[in-house]
């Protein structure tokens, strides 16, 4: 709900600054949750990314909060958009800091002006490292050249985030030993990504396909496989490996294979590549890609699936427990990720892993053969991921972060 900048309360209130429009992105953001949660206990405000790039014209979620809005510059491009806007963000931040008890931010640009005002007005600060910003943050961008400009800017900025903030949350141990370089570790917290356990669950195939069918028109149960991905549709995303997978499978099993892709690029260069890829060997016709779908229609995606392929790449910013593994175990579902040490901390053996695209071949033959048997032998595995990351319980760890920072 919108409320004016003004309003005061005699809560603890929790400034949130997000990595995006949490209310209007089209998916919900780990930070979306955990706010949800914290808004039980304390009042939130949150900082809201006017005409965002990537954000949807309507609210798609809820939060009991009050927006802090500023009347943007309107650009396309993501990096602009926050350099642009610095200076109104800034001043509508500036308003609200009386209200202040501590805040929570996850951004670049926008976590530097407001970590820059909270220390100013003794507010503690925590900074949630959801990603390797200086490494995201270089794709808004097409050219080479200005990535690198914008990774070493990025870089910069970050650091000083770190520095200036009191606690840092990340969501893996690879981040931890890497915000170490920087930072003392005993202001580094690891607290994963999270699911909500009624929402993602394993549900009977038929049931999935029929409710995509009605929901979105689509007559997925005609072909013979379903290879899915779903997320960000970027560079860091091994397209190359996908793609090699796709005919692999389509030259085994002489069939109706579909890739299926769901998801949003940061950067519309990346589709563009996959796309020509796509056509240059002819795969284009055994490929869908859809736009960000509701979050509620995500499980029925995963349950329709034969399995779930992740090729990601081996590269400091897919080091962390990424949402689709969690999400697809939680349904029961086969996934294939690369074997990273990170990846078995937190999952065991309950994903498939490869160590490289030969050896991702024979695994998903292995996986799309076995199918029905997997999917049978992963329920139980079901039921500790969703106990294990539901976003409950790590709200709770975050609120007794929060409580600890408030005593001080």
């Amino acid at each position: 709900m919108m409320i004016d900048t003004n309003y005061k309360t005699i809560m603890t209130s929790i400034l949130i600054v997000p990595p995006n429009d949490l209310l209007r992105h089209p998916i919900p953001n780990r930070l979306y949750h955990i706010a949800k949660r914290l808004s039980e206990h304390y009042s939130i405000y949150l900082l809201t990314y006017s005409s965002h790039p990537l954000s949807m014209k309507d609210v798609q979620r809820s939060l009991k909060c009050a927006e802090v809005v500023f009347k943007p510059v309107r650009v396309k491009n993501l990096g602009l958009y926050y350099i642009l806007n610095a200076p109104l963000m800034r001043e509508s931040l500036k308003k609200v800091f009386s209200n202040i008890d501590l805040v929570i931010h996850a951004n670049i640009v926008p976590s530097y002006l407001t970590v820059k005002l909270a220390k100013q007005a003794k507010i503690p600060v925590i900074y949630d490292y959801m990603d390797h910003y200086p490494y995201s943050g270089a794709y808004y961008f097409k050219a080479k050249v200005l990535q690198t400009l914008a990774s070493n800017t990025a870089l910069a900025f970050v650091k000083e985030n770190l520095r200036a903030s009191d606690i840092i949350v990340t969501v893996s141990y690879t981040f931890k030993k890497l915000l170490g370089l920087v930072v003392p570790e005993d202001k580094i917290r690891v607290i994963p990504n999270g699911i909500d356990e009624q929402l993602f669950k394993p549900i009977p195939r038929e049931i999935a396909l029929k409710t995509l069918e009605k929901t979105l028109e689509l007559d997925l149960g005609r072909h013979d496989h379903i290879l899915l991905y779903y997320g960000s549709i970027d560079l860091w995303v091994s397209f190359d490996t996908m793609l090699s997978i796709l005919k692999h499978v389509k030259k085994i099993f002489q069939k109706d294979v579909l890739m299926l892709l769901v998801g949003k690029s940061h950067n519309p260069e990346a589709l563009k590549e996959l796309l020509q890829k796509a056509r240059q060997q002819n795969l284009a016709d055994s490929m869908k890609i859809l736009k960000p779908v509701p979050h509620e229609l995500v499980p029925s995606f995963i349950n329709a699936s034969d399995m779930v392929l992740a090729p990601l790449k081996r590269e400091i910013i897919n080091a962390g427990p990424a949402l689709k593994i969690i999400e697809t175990l939680a349904c029961a579902t086969p996934i294939a990720i690369p074997e990273l040490l990170e990846y078995k901390i937190w999952f065991g053996n309950s994903p498939t892993y490869y160590r490289d695209p030969s050896d991702l071949k024979d695994k998903v033959i292995e996986i799309l053969k076995k199918n029905e048997e997997i999917k049978q032998n992963l329920l139980s595995i079901s039921a500790e991921i969703r106990e294990k990351f539901s976003w409950n319980r790590i709200s709770l760890e975050y609120r007794h972060l929060v409580e600890s920072l408030l005593r001080l």
